[in-house]
């Protein structure tokens, strides 16, 4: 029977929402298996030493040029180092795009195995392909959640505040999570000489023990001058706090890659955790859509549907046609 153009209109479209919203058992797990599995525990695992290697492995003098930068352009030094930070923690997840994006890519024939293995008896050709993912999207998605991690970590840090000796209590968290994590892999939090072997070379470079003591000397001296001593009254404060930042920063190299793995640790799980489920809800909000192929393949037979109710019959079957309303016109008369 001839399908009119409304009511065919109406069951594809009914057929296309029911497939928009059918998922397969497959693509339930190829979802948990490369989102869930493998781009989160990727991401975490390739962060650590990435950022590492960002903040004091080989790259930190590149990296540093970079958080200067920053500060140049007009940012505070505490915004230019929370850019930094999150950039740092950013690239690891950045170097898992690709496999993301192998995946997507095969993601029809990765599905159809899923299927198969689960006992899922959905048609290859009806699995849901979109979203499809692109370099577009997925660097669209990675900019959300690194802005999302940004605002988040600096909203956190100045909600924490700082303590009264005016250390930062997110810089201390960080510290106490390293401390652990070296606790628990039964190492030490820093060594006596600096960990990366081009800063051994360096000719400004000092022992841990001399930097510590030089720094409680200092800090002492500050506690005085805020008691109002006599002796201190005329002590530059400034100099002092300066000082104070060059010395930290001399005693971060002491750090050993354990305590700085730790501290990376702490930030990198929720970092990780944002990126990774901003990431899934990109492909769904920027994933290229692939149209249902339901449309351009029932077209064809709508056409040939038209052509069969619309053919006009044959010569003879006009004759016969003739012939049969004349007899039946001729015995209708003689009836009357």
């Amino acid at each position: 029977m001839a399908i009119g153009r409304s009511a065919f209109l109406a069951q594809d479209t009914t057929e296309k929402t029911g497939k928009k919203q059918h998922r397969s058992k497959g693509e339930t797990m190829f979802d948990w298996l490369i989102y869930g599995g493998m781009n989160f525990i990727g991401t975490f695992l390739i962060t650590i030493p990435v950022a590492y290697s960002l903040e004091m492995g080989f790259m930190r003098k590149p990296f540093a040029a970079f958080r200067n930068g920053i500060a140049k352009l007009g940012a505070s030094e505490g915004t230019a180092n929370m850019i930094a930070k999150t950039t740092s923690l950013f690239a690891g997840g950045t170097v898992m795009l690709l496999p993301v994006k192998i995946a997507e890519d095969n993601k029809k024939e990765i599905v159809d195995k899923l299927n198969k293995s689960l006992g899922d008896t959905t048609n290859p050709n009806t699995i849901e392909s979109a979203p499809k993912q692109d370099w577009l999207s997925l660097a669209k998605s990675r900019l959300v959640a690194w802005g999302t991690v940004f605002v988040s970590m600096t909203t956190v840090a100045s909600l924490a505040g700082k303590d009264k000796d005016g250390v930062s209590r997110f810089a201390k968290f960080e510290d106490w999570f390293g401390r652990k994590t070296a606790e628990f892999f039964k190492k030490d939090t820093h060594r006596e000489q600096m960990t990366n072997l081009t800063d051994r070379k360096a000719p400004e470079a000092t022992s841990l023990s001399a930097l510590r003591k030089e720094e409680d000397t200092i800090k002492g001296v500050l506690k005085d001058v805020e008691a109002g001593a006599k002796q201190t009254l005329g002590h530059d404060v400034k100099a002092s706090s300066v000082r104070l930042d060059e010395l930290a920063g001399k005693i971060v190299k002491h750090e050993t890659r354990t305590f700085s793995y730790g501290k990376l640790a702490s930030l990198d799980i929720f970092a990780t955790a944002a990126a990774v489920s901003l990431l899934y809800a990109g492909s769904r909000v920027f994933g290229k859509v692939n149209e249902p192929k339901t449309t351009t393949e029932r077209l064809p037979a709508l056409h040939e549907t038209r052509a069969v109710k619309e053919e006009k019959p044959t010569f003879a079957e006009r004759i016969a046609h003739e012939k049969k309303e004349a007899s039946e016109s001729i015995g209708a008369a003689h009836a009357v």
